[in-house]
Parts: structure tokens; sequence; C-alpha cells
């Protein structure tokens, strides 16, 4: 077991990419290294850890952890240190379960027959990934099936497991006893030993009516106090690129903004962006509250037993609203909020006279 936190990073950074040693899972063979890198003692030491994962991988299937498993395998696929096994026309034809509970059916290889159904719930063959899923629960099984020997000494486990009591489900654990609202690292280095949980989306969609909300209050306050507009449009302009003279590249401030046209230009824009802000955001935060209340539907319709389909997922149009979600998040909010950062930042007061070039600087 390795010693300290992420020592697969470690690892990387010491070696190479050979394609000499890369190790191909599904055989038997597995680096426990890059496939578990959160099995390593500084990590297992602290507060509840070991208790978090004992709890998690033996009062749960491995279904549960099939879909977090696959994901904590990509850094090493990506670098090519671990590759999935060749399956040939196997991976093509055929499918693994990994979705169900059952543990008799739990990893079977079934037929694959492409439907239009299938394509849209994301069934889709996964024969040389699922290898990879069985081989690294069978090695952190194991691991914890040795810990757990340990822990009891001298008492065979099988006995213990016919004859021992079942203890009740633990109450929530923190790594950190006494903190209220844990930090993000916590909750990131946490993350491995947990119970993988479904997303609450009626509390998401709470969320997003609250936002919408928000930003309506906002606009009528913008709009019927000239003051509070004044002091909005005001932000802007302390915000803006062109307010401040910014470092970057030791760029100085345009000619033409020093003009009269340019700036007015560029009060017309503080104030254009302003007004624009809050209709954004209504239409933003509605689009996400109307399909989040379509998928809080679609789940309890599942719910009451209204689908023959076996998994939520599999309910029509679940994927597609999912689908929609994800485009808006990625080619506009997550977009917008990067951009906007790259000069809200550097010109905001805080952190202006790390970035502002005085007169007379040198550049």
């Amino acid at each position: 077991m390795a010693a300290v936190h992420a020592p697969d990073l470690a690892a990387y950074r010491r070696s190479s990419k050979s394609k000499s040693k890369t190790t191909v899972l599904g055989d038997g063979r597995l680096d426990r290294i890059y496939a578990l890198p959160y099995m390593n003692l500084e990590d297992l030491a602290r507060e509840n850890a070991l208790l978090f994962l004992l709890n998690s991988r033996v009062r749960h299937p491995p279904s549960r952890f099939a879909l977090m498993d696959e994901q904590s395998l990509t850094f090493a696929i990506w670098i090519e240190t671990i590759r999935p096994q060749p399956v040939g026309s196997l991976g093509e034809a055929y499918r693994m379960d990994l979705w169900t509970g059952d543990l008799d059916r739990y990893g079977q290889i079934e037929h694959y027959e492409p439907s239009s159904t299938e394509t849209t719930a994301g069934r889709t063959p996964n024969v040389p990934p699922g290898l990879l899923v069985l081989d690294l629960q069978a090695a952190l099984l194991q691991a914890l099936r040795d810990i757990v020997a340990l822990i009891l000494q001298d008492n065979p486990l099988e006995v213990y497991a016919e004859t021992g009591p079942i203890a009740p489900e633990l109450p929530p654990l923190s790594l950190h006893p006494g903190e209220d609202s844990p930090s993000v690292v916590d909750l990131a280095l946490a993350r491995p030993y947990l119970v993988p949980e479904k997303v609450d989306v009626a509390r998401l969609s709470s969320l997003a009516h609250a936002r919408v909300a928000e930003w309506v209050d906002y606009g009528w306050a913008m709009r019927e106090d000239p003051g509070f507009f004044a002091e909005v449009i005001g932000d802007w302009h302390e915000h803006s690129s062109t307010s401040t003279n910014i470092r970057l590249s030791n760029v100085k401030l345009a000619p033409h903004t020093q003009t009269i046209q340019g700036k007015l230009t560029e009060w017309s824009h503080n104030a254009s962006s302003a007004i624009n802000e809050p209709y954004e955001g209504i239409a933003v935060w509605g689009f996400f509250a109307k399909q989040l209340d379509e998928l809080a539907s679609l789940r309890e319709e599942f719910a009451r037993g209204e689908y023959e389909c076996e998994y939520e997922e599999d309910i029509p149009g679940y994927r597609e609203i999912l689908k929609r979600i994800l485009t808006l998040l990625e080619l506009r909010v997550i977009e917008k909020a990067a951009r906007e950062l790259s000069f809200i930042l550097p010109s905001s007061p805080p952190w202006r006279d790390l970035f502002i070039q005085g007169k007379g600087a040198s550049s």
C-alpha cells in the first residue's frame, strides 16, 4: 500500500509514458497505485476514513460504485498506464450488466442489440471498461478483507460472518468531527470512501427557482430605484477590462478609449451589460428550473411504477433532459464564468493593486 496521498500523481511524475510499462487489466493483474490511489496510508489514517470505506463498500452492492470506479480509472487510462483488455468482437455485440443490484446478475455479459431506446438510455457496449471495474472492485474488496482480518486477529472471518450480529447503519460521519460545514477539500478527499448518492433533483429545482426569484427582484430593483441602477452600472465600470490598466502582456489602454466618444462607448457597454444581466439570469435559471421540474416529475412517476423499465435512466426523455442541462452549462454558464473571471478578478478593488500599472511605472 502506498504511503502518501495521491500516489498515482507521484508515480506519474517519476515515470515516462513508456508502452512497456502499461498494465492491461482484465487478466488478474492490477496496478493498485493507479487503480486505487485513495488506498494509501496517509488518507486512511485520517479520522473515520477507514470507517467510511468499510461501511460503504460492505453494506452496499458493487453496482452502486461501478460508475465511480470506472471514472477513477480515467487518469490512468488517459496517460496509457492502464489499458482495457482487447476483447475483439465481444465488445461490440455484448455488454456487461453493471447496473443491477442482484449479485447473481452483476457482471454478467449479455447479448447487445442496439435500439433507439437503449442508445438514448446510455446502455452502450461496455465490456472492456466493465472488466476494469470488476478487477478494481475485486482488488479493493480483497484489501478490505485483509484489513478486517487484521482487526479481528485470531477470529476466523467465516465464523464471525455467520454468528456475528449485523450492526445498524452508522450515523453520518465527518472526517473532521466538530466542524459544522466541511470544506470543499474535505468533501473531495472523502468522496472515494463514501456511497455515491443520487442527486436530490427536488432540492436542485428549489434552488433554481430561488435563483429565478432573486434575479426577478434584482431586475425590479434596478428598474424602480435609480440610485441602485446607477450603483450597478458603476460596479460594472469598476470591474470592466478597460477601466484599469492591466499588466497582462504590458498592454496599456488604447488611445481611442480616452476620447469622449470612447468613454461614451465604454459607459454604453457597461449600461447594456448591467441591464442584460438580470434578463439573462432569469432566462438561464428559468430554463434550469423547468428542466429539473420535468426530471423530478419523471422520477416520481418511475417510483410509482408507471414505467416498465428497470432503471430510471431508461425512462423516455430522461437522458434528453440531462443533455439539455449539460449543453447549457458547457456552452454558456461555464464559458461565461471563465471568460468574465479573466477581467473581473484583476480589476476588482481587493486585487487591483496586483495588476494595475501605475503612472510612470516602467513597462
